[in-house]
Parts: C-alpha cells; structure tokens; sequence
C-alpha cells in the first residue's frame, strides 16, 4: 500500500512538473512569436536610413526567426506527446494529415523556416508572412472552439497583430534606446500612434471575443 502511494505520488509529481513545462513552453512560444511577428512588420513601416542599424535589425530578425523556430518545434514535441499513444510513424502522420493542431504545426513549421528565405525581399511579403503565421496559429487556437469559427479566427488574428506590433516596437526601443537614441526618438513619434490604436483593437477585440 505505501509503495501503491508513492509511486501514485511520484505520478502526480510528474504531471504537475509536465504541465508546468508546458505551459512555460506556450507563453515562451507566444512571447517569441510576437516578438519575431512585431518585429517583422515593424520592418515595413520604418524607414531605416543608417546602414548600421539596418544590417543590426536584420541580424536580430534572425535570432528572432531562430527563437521561433525552436520553440514551434518544441510545442509541436510536447503537442504529440499528449496526442500519441506510441511514437510511430503511422500515428504521427495520421496527427500531421488529420488533426487541426497538427496541420497547424506542419504549417507553422514551413513558414518559419520559410522565413529565412523569404524575408526583406518586399514589405507586403512580409506583411503576408506575418498574417498567414498569426492565421495558422489563430486555427489552433482557443478560437477553433466556438461558433462560428470564421468570425473568432477572424478576430484573434486582429489581437495578435495587433499585440505583435505593441510588443515587436518595445523590443526595437529596448534594443536601441542605448546606441541609437536620436533613431529611436523618431521612432517613437510613429510608435506612440500606432500603440495606442493597437491597445484599442486589443481591448475591442478582447472583449468582441469574450
């Protein structure tokens, strides 16, 4: 009876731990993904005139890219590990072809790596990648779940832009507030406008949702 127990314990131990991960790895994900999104758009409506900065915000939309990648790959692992009995080939292809989280996260993988191809070539590209990655993440998200489906997509796909913009401007003032100021003071005439118009389209879309 006691061994009955400590292994029912060590058990529930062990899920606890696992959901923490998991859901550390969702927000990271998430983090990363407005980050990199952001960061990506932010690239189309600024006019970055010095050399320096420019070859700085590209390298930095690498590590961006980089960061999602890992962590798309990572939450796809712990995504089957709760949707697979057994790690078979047959199973994770069935979840690939035949589950909206796996179709999800296929094509969640191909634009990320796609990214690094495609990126800075043209600003509507760009723009285009960002919205079919926010549109494949909002299909696997908590917006699948009611009705109808067109319509809660439609508005989750507006809160992330709509975050990725708030948060991929901060992270460009945070990086360059030290070593760029002049640069980013201009830059802040452009993102205290269209801040406060993406806090507004958070909290009508928030609340739409709800």
């Amino acid at each position: 009876d006691i061994n009955e127990q400590l292994d029912l314990q060590n058990e529930e131990n062990e899920s606890v731990l696992y959901g923490l991960a998991s859901s550390l790895v969702r927000i990271l994900y998430y983090v990363v993904l407005l980050l990199a999104t952001g960061w990506i758009v932010w690239g189309t409506i600024s006019k970055i005139e010095k050399a320096e900065i420019r070859t700085s915000f590209r390298q930095w939309a690498i590590y961006l890219q980089t960061a999602l990648l890992i962590t798309t790959i990572v939450m796809g692992i712990f995504q089957f590990v709760d949707l697979l009995d057994s790690w078979t080939l047959g199973g994770i292809f069935s979840i690939l072809t035949g589950t909206t989280i796996g179709i999800s996260w296929f094509l969640s993988m191909l634009l990320s790596i796609s990214g690094f191809a495609i990126l800075f070539r043209n600003n509507w590209l760009d723009r285009l990648w960002v919205f079919m990655l926010l549109a494949v993440k909002s299909v696997n998200g908590h917006s699948m779940a009611f009705e109808p489906p067109i319509r809660t997509i439609s508005l989750d796909i507006i809160h992330l832009l709509a975050a990725a913009i708030w948060a991929g401007g901060l992270f460009f003032i945070l990086i360059y507030w030290k070593k760029q100021k002049e640069h980013v003071q201009q830059f802040l005439l452009t993102f205290s406008q269209l801040a406060l118009v993406s806090i507004f389209i958070l909290i009508v879309t928030g609340v739409a949702s709800t």
